[in-house]
């Protein structure tokens, strides 16, 4: 796990995706496309990387729809997130929040790989969760 803190984006596979979502040319699209591949695991185990990228799609997707919280992102919220807000901002993402909630929700579940990682760190992990239930209570604010 190539993690240098708890926050969302102190991972370097959560930046890969963000840099992907940064670049790409219909940001709904690609959220749903990274969040069902979540979704399409669920039920028997969620890899790391799918967990990472989904994390990063509905990150992307809360500071689309609001973006007025960013302190689950890390200590230094990636330049990439105010360039996704600024290419994206007025898309109309509130069929696809929910979905993205869930599939944060899902991640803090039993099947996922990166919850495993993350429960091994005594030290970090209450953190690490607190990051991701407060970025599923965030997206479900704005749903």
């Amino acid at each position: 796990m190539g993690a240098w803190g708890h926050g969302i984006f102190e991972d370097d596979t959560s930046c890969d995706a963000l840099c992907e979502l940064a670049e790409c040319s219909d940001i709904k699209a690609e959220i749903e496309r990274m969040t069902e591949e979540l979704f399409d695991c669920s039920d028997d185990y969620i890899e790391y990387d799918t967990a990472q990228y989904a994390l990063a799609a509905a990150a992307a997707a809360y500071f689309i729809a609001d973006g007025t919280d960013s302190s689950f992102f890390g200590e230094y919220p990636p330049d990439e997130m105010q360039t996704i807000k600024e290419r994206f901002e007025g898309t109309d993402l509130t069929d696809i929040i929910g979905r993205c909630a869930s599939a944060v929700r899902l991640i803090l579940g039993e099947n996922s790989e990166l919850r495993e990682l993350w429960e091994e760190n005594d030290e970090l992990y209450e953190d690490w969760k607190g990051n991701l239930t407060g970025l599923a209570a965030a997206l479900d604010s704005v749903s």
